[in-house]
């Protein structure tokens, strides 16, 4: 029986030790990763921890979204989360439209079409129909159909149909919306 081996450069070496200890690396480390509660990635991302490994943070994210609600983590969200794109929903809604994830170099964001852009929780008790005010603001403005108006005359929300896009919270005229938004998973 008679070994053969292939003579590897430098180079080569180097690359394959160096992409065996960063597999090694994000394995252990990936365990104990945990996301943020209040930071909402962009459209398209398919999970923390492959986001974070894949998004190079050049920003063309940010510099393609028309509502300019794609914003840049700064140095004091840690090392890990550094430079990387997030929503923020206060600003305007999110329209899905895909521009994110049409300039996005890597596979970071990709486009879907219909993404959850962020999960939803409804807070009766700040809602105006829950004090007997007529109002379907809210309603009106809903991409997915995920509010209703009951015939108690209260607002129903149904989470199932809500996409998280934000439309709600900024056609709501309480002074503190009942919709609170927060990452996906």
């Amino acid at each position: 029986m008679s070994i053969v081996r292939d003579k590897v450069n430098r180079r080569q070496f180097l690359k394959e030790n160096m992409s065996a200890s960063f597999r090694f690396m994000t394995e252990f480390l990936g365990a104990t990763l945990k996301q943020d509660p209040s930071v909402i990635r962009p459209p398209g991302s398919q999970g923390e921890w492959s986001f974070l490994t894949t998004c190079t943070r050049c920003g063309d994210c940010r510099s393609a979204c028309p509502q300019k609600i794609i914003k840049v983590l700064d140095e004091s969200s840690g090392t890990t989360n550094a430079y990387t794109p997030y929503l923020d929903l206060s600003i305007d809604m999110c329209t899905s439209c895909g521009k994110c994830a049409e300039v996005c170099p890597t596979d970071a964001l990709v486009e879907e079409e219909n993404p959850q852009i962020s999960q939803v929780t409804f807070h009766s008790e700040r809602c105006l129909t829950y004090e007997g005010v007529m109002c379907d603001g809210c309603v009106r403005e809903c991409p997915k159909n995920a509010l209703t108006i009951s015939s108690t005359g209260k607002l129903d929300f149904d989470e199932s149909q809500c996409n998280g896009c934000a439309a709600c919270f900024h056609s709501c005229i309480q002074s503190v919306s009942p919709f609170s938004f927060y990452p996906n998973g």
